[in-house]
């Protein structure tokens, strides 16, 4: 891929150092020493790289959901936990035509296990190795201020074609800012090709609502 790359998409390029330069309405720093300007409209850039951060209002996420999101960051925060937002949740602030009912969580063994303690007045469920007919991970589940969030640790999905592994996606992920917090979230593609690879016929709408939101970018799926 070109470093110069320009995503085709409102008030949005990729210059060449790879940094997603937004503009919208409020003046704020990034990360990149950019100025960035905040909130007019939604754009959202495809990462190329692991330290780029793409600003995103969040008009489908409510505010139960993004008081939730704060709390389970900052509690995150200086931990040394590598962890991704998954599923509905990371759609959504990824500028998926999608309302997310939880928050979905992928880490490591060790991070998943360590929820049961950083989130032990959360606890639905704690954090333990599970087996299902689709999924293998260290699974827990959590209430966090009303939304129910799933961690999932080691995960592994069992595709029609065989086993993965999902750790490939604590490597390189996007980031969204929300406000002050900077959220990790599992890349539009890489969640494209794992619904495609499942091949449910319920995450058929899902896979047509991500496809849509890389072509409203301009960024091939």
């Amino acid at each position: 891929m070109s470093s110069d790359r320009k995503c085709r998409f409102k008030k949005t390029r990729c210059n060449r150092a790879n940094i997603c330069s937004v503009l919208f309405a409020a003046n704020i720093p990034s990360t990149a020493g950019q100025e960035v300007h905040q909130r007019v409209s939604y754009s959202y850039c495809k990462a190329i790289h692991s330290n780029q951060v793409v600003f995103t209002p969040w008009g489908v996420i409510g505010p139960a959901f993004l008081q939730a999101l704060r709390s389970i960051v900052q509690r995150l925060e200086g931990q040394g936990i590598r962890w991704v937002l998954v599923g509905s949740a990371s759609l959504a602030l990824q500028g998926v035509d999608i309302r997310p009912k939880d928050i979905d969580i992928l880490t490591d063994q060790a991070g998943a296990l360590r929820f049961n303690e950083l989130f032990c007045d959360y606890v639905v469920s704690p954090v333990r190795f599970q087996r299902s007919t689709l999924f293998d991970s260290y699974f827990g589940t959590f209430t966090v201020l009303g939304i129910k969030v799933e961690v999932m640790g080691d995960l592994v999905i069992k595709y029609q074609e065989g086993a993965g592994s999902q750790a490939h996606r604590l490597t390189n992920p996007h980031f969204v800012k929300l406000d002050e917090l900077i959220i990790p979230v599992s890349p539009l593609s890489e969640q494209l090709a794992s619904y495609e690879k499942l091949g449910r016929p319920k995450d058929q709408l899902r896979i047509q609502k991500i496809r849509a939101a890389l072509k409203r970018e301009g960024c091939p799926d």
